[in-house]
């Protein structure tokens, strides 16, 4: 692992502080850490997601955008590094966009995503809060 331990210290703080923020408000929202690991998702996720958090833990990136079968808007597959949000994101700037996906009870969702990057007193990169909700078609 880089860094000093304070870096790495200042890094979890970031992601705790995110969490703590996903943790009190209703808003459908899922938290990244750099790599694109699926850390945590709120309650709000919960209920589009048709999944507790608690039930999938921690899912590295190549397997929750499996996992959901994160699709492109006209429904074609595409890899996380093509989706919108998440291209801006590795520029570290907001995203904004919209992403098809399943539940794992087979639920097929519309969204609008907006990625927010989440960085260091250093600033350095240290994830995303990515909030998302139901968008008509």
């Amino acid at each position: 692992m880089g860094g000093t331990v304070i870096e790495r210290a200042l890094k979890s703080l970031v992601i705790i502080r995110a969490k703590h923020l996903a943790e009190s408000v209703t808003t459908p929202m899922l938290l990244i850490d750099a790599e694109g690991n699926l850390v945590f998702y709120n309650e709000g996720a919960e209920a589009l997601l048709e999944t507790p958090f608690t039930d999938v833990g921690v899912i590295p990136a190549a397997e929750w955008q499996d996992m959901f079968r994160l699709r492109a808007r006209d429904d074609s597959p595409a890899p996380l590094e093509k989706m919108p949000g998440w291209i801006d994101l590795q520029g570290e700037r907001p995203g904004l966009g919209h992403v098809r996906f399943t539940t794992l009870t087979g639920k097929d969702h519309f969204v609008a995503v907006c990625a927010v990057p989440l960085f260091t007193a250093q600033k350095q990169f240290d994830g995303a809060l990515v909030l998302f909700w139901d968008e008509p078609e």
